[in-house]
């Protein structure tokens, strides 16, 4: 007898657990549904933002844009930390306290201060652990793709001075053409060629650079106060190079024309 009802009973106790762990696996994934859309804090909005293109102005590109999310849960949202991805990205909340239903105003502005295109993200902790993340990005590039490098600029006639001229391509990787010079009388202008010194990456926003020397010789003659070379590439790329005569030479004495 006793014997017949030890696998009627063993039978049972493993029903009876795997009916256990059948309710305890469907408690469970209410009570996660129950964190993510009722118990849990959410901020609602869009949280990416694409800045395009931007123009370094003296060494930088400054964006601005204000997020604006909206508390969709029950219960009052506190923000606590706010951090940033990188130091360039700064964030004001308009609040740190979102009632339900009440909207939060989070003020960024992303300084770039190189060329190319930079990621930065926005940190806002609220609750025990929960955390939000705003996204950005933006890139920038030089107001004038063509520079030249510093050097020397005063020169005895006859001497030759070698100046580095550096150009940026945003569009493509083909050669730019040949730079056009204007230089005033008894300056002669003698160009190399373009070498290429960094290939475009359109993805980073980088650019291609070339690099080309070229030779400034000043053959004779009185160089006016305002003296300087016009270098331009294009009708949107121009420097200009000043010129100086060395101390003790000789000003400039041509004759002022009548009515002048």
């Amino acid at each position: 007898m006793t014997g017949t009802h030890r696998p009627t009973i063993r039978r049972q106790l493993r029903a009876a657990l795997v009916l256990l762990l059948i309710v305890g696996g469907i408690l469970g994934s209410a009570w996660a549904a129950y964190r993510l859309t009722v118990g849990r804090p959410s901020l609602d909005g869009v949280r990416r933002h694409d800045f395009g293109l931007g123009t370094l102005v003296d060494g930088r590109a400054e964006f601005e844009h204000t997020f604006v999310l909206t508390n969709t849960g029950s219960s009052t949202i506190e923000i606590g930390e706010i951090r940033t991805s990188c130091g360039c990205t700064v964030a004001e909340p308009s609040t740190r306290s979102i009632g339900p239903g009440e909207t939060i105003e989070i003020a960024a502005t992303m300084t770039l201060k190189t060329e190319g295109r930079k990621r930065s993200r926005i940190f806002l902790q609220y609750g025990d652990s929960d955390v939000d993340v705003l996204h950005m990005e933006g890139w920038a590039r030089q107001a004038n793709p063509l520079s030249l490098a510093p050097g020397p600029t005063r020169f005895i006639p006859g001497e030759v001075l070698a100046r580095l001229l550096s150009f940026r391509d945003y569009e493509t990787n083909d050669k730019p053409p040949p730079p056009s010079f204007t230089a005033p009388p008894g300056v002669q202008v003698a160009f190399f060629e373009w070498k290429q010194a960094t290939r475009m990456r359109s993805r980073d926003g980088m650019p291609a650079r070339w690099r080309g020397q070229f030779n400034v010789r000043h053959e004779g003659g009185t160089l006016e106060a305002d003296a300087q070379v016009e270098i331009s590439v294009g009708p949107n790329a121009s420097v200009r190079m000043p010129l100086t005569a060395p101390a003790g030479a000789p000003a400039d004495s041509s004759p002022v024309p009548p009515g002048e």
